[in-house]
């Protein structure tokens, strides 16, 4: 066998000579081997240091949005067809922001104090979120906001169903699907790196 086979090696280490040339080479290959190890042992050691932080970041981006006002939703029950078109109407085609105050009369959602409807102010965004984003996809989706609009009678609730809309601020799927890709990412990251936990001890 070559001196690059693994019989070799051990032959060659078992000779126990300081004077050994065998020996020499074979600590000249482990030393290879050693740093190749610290080198890989490193490599994952990073990435796990860059994902611990992406998930420290997404974490707080997540409490801040939950602790401020950029948080505020509105949901609104839909029970009928007709209600669903009063949504429609107020929605803006190509944005799918009220284009005026949205009121939705005889809505026994406990969400509002007022048990006669619900009202939604102007300028609030419809979020691809719920059963909109099961529907049409989320804000990845390639669906635009003018096709959604254009299909939203698709979403009209059957008989003893309901629908509910989230309504928010435009930055509220941006910043909420970063910090579930993030978390997401990290927990692939993980998946990856188990195996190599095993082999690196210390990462």
């Amino acid at each position: 066998p070559g001196p690059t086979s693994a019989s070799w090696l051990l032959q060659a280490w078992s000779e126990q000579r300081e004077d050994s040339t065998q020996k020499a080479k074979v600590q000249q290959i482990l030393d290879t081997f050693a740093k190749i190890f610290r080198g890989a042992e490193k490599y994952w050691s990073d990435h796990l240091t860059v994902a611990a932080e992406e998930m420290h970041e997404a974490q707080q981006s997540l409490e801040t949005m939950l602790q401020s006002g950029s948080m505020d939703v509105q949901v609104v029950l839909i029970s009928s067809t007709a209600d669903l078109r009063d949504v429609q109407r107020c929605l803006d085609p190509n944005t799918l922001k009220l284009r005026s105050k949205l009121v939705i009369k005889d809505n026994t959602s406990s969400l509002v104090a007022n048990a006669s409807g619900v009202s939604v102010p102007q300028g609030l965004q419809l979020l691809r979120q719920g059963q909109l984003s099961d529907h049409f996809g989320n804000h990845t989706s390639s669906l635009k906001a003018k096709d959604i609009h254009s299909k939203f009678m698709e979403l009209a609730p059957g008989a003893g169903n309901d629908l509910r809309l989230f309504f928010g601020t435009d930055s509220f799927d941006t910043q909420l699907n970063e910090a579930l890709k993030a978390l997401k990412d990290l927990g692939n990251l993980l998946q990856q790196v188990k195996h190599a936990s095993e082999v690196f001890p210390r990462v």
